[in-house]
């Protein structure tokens, strides 16, 4: 039992540090791209998955990374992360980050060149913003924003083949759900850097809400929001071959309602929402795939 334990609070610790949702929706986030992107080619499965469990590692990697860097900001705004509350040592975390780093990039470099070239950029990203994210004002909430986007990218880079002809439709799709990704990302981590006010103006950090003060910052974050909710009705309007407009647009909106909706919240609360809301903006791609979509596939 002790041994049990001690396993289930050992993984703990892993999944918080290397945030478990967020890897979660990476993981997902790359086979979505690649089912989007592919269209009516067929998906080869050894590179589709290994982009995802690539992508979630890096991101876990770049997480676990952060928490080594903002060891000082995480002991007053977050003191229940695994380093301020000793679950987990500094040096340890560091060396995990890099663990996953390297077993990502050795995972991308078995895919493609596309796919690595991709994997260390994002790694060189996540290195340079854990390091100095936090005094880079808006620059910092438009990596993350960009590492977020990049997943779809990353999972259509994993299945591109030179010698196929792919559907623009598909190009587009993805596209489009790359394109909401970044913008709620934009708007989460705004609303983020509220709730942290605290914690960063005592490190002396340079984020939105306190050069320009909370109420502003999350005028900002709203108005991106708004923004992605006019993008996510694309799909809908142009009406793509071999796609499901009305299933994408019963669950679209509810994604927008719930992402409009947020903003009454208070800023811990309202992030945690925007984070639930990219979930369901998955599921709604993914519903929209029609069953010929599926069938041309050979899934189910």
């Amino acid at each position: 039992m002790d041994k049990l334990k001690g396993f289930l609070a050992s993984f703990k610790t892993l999944a918080d540090i290397a945030r478990l949702r967020n890897v979660l929706i990476a993981f997902f986030g790359v086979l979505t791209g690649a089912l989007l992107f592919s269209m009516d080619s067929p998906l080869p499965p050894f590179e589709v998955l290994g982009a995802a469990i690539s992508a979630a590692l890096i991101l876990a990697g770049g997480n676990a990374l952060n928490d080594y860097f903002d060891f000082e900001i995480d002991k007053l705004n977050k003191p229940k992360r695994p380093i301020p509350s000793g679950r987990i040592t500094r040096p340890d975390a560091f060396i995990l980050a890099m663990t996953f780093f390297l077993i990502g990039l050795g995972l991308a470099k078995s895919i493609n060149r596309f796919c690595l070239g991709i994997a260390i950029i994002n790694t060189i990203v996540l290195i340079v913003y854990g390091r100095w994210g936090k005094k880079m004002l808006v620059v910092s909430n438009l990596v993350v924003a960009y590492l977020v986007g990049s997943v779809f990218i990353y999972g259509a880079a994993a299945v591109f083949n030179p010698a196929i002809h792919y559907s623009p439709v598909g190009l587009k799709l993805m596209l489009v759900m790359t394109a909401c990704a970044f913008l709620i990302t934009l708007a989460r981590e705004i609303v983020k850097d509220i709730e942290d006010m605290h914690g960063d103006r005592k490190a002396y950090s340079d984020t939105l809400p306190l050069r320009f003060g909370a109420n502003n910052a999350k005028f900002i974050a709203l108005s991106v929001a708004l923004v992605t909710t006019v993008l996510s009705f694309v799909p809908i309007i142009w009406m793509p071959p071999l796609f499901n407009e009305l299933l994408y647009g019963i669950l679209i909106i509810v994604t927008d309602i719930v992402i409009l909706g947020s903003f009454s919240l208070p800023p811990q609360m309202n992030q945690r929402v925007l984070v639930f809301s990219m979930i369901l903006a998955l599921l709604a791609f993914l519903a929209g795939i029609s069953p010929t979509y599926w069938g041309a596939l050979g899934v189910g």
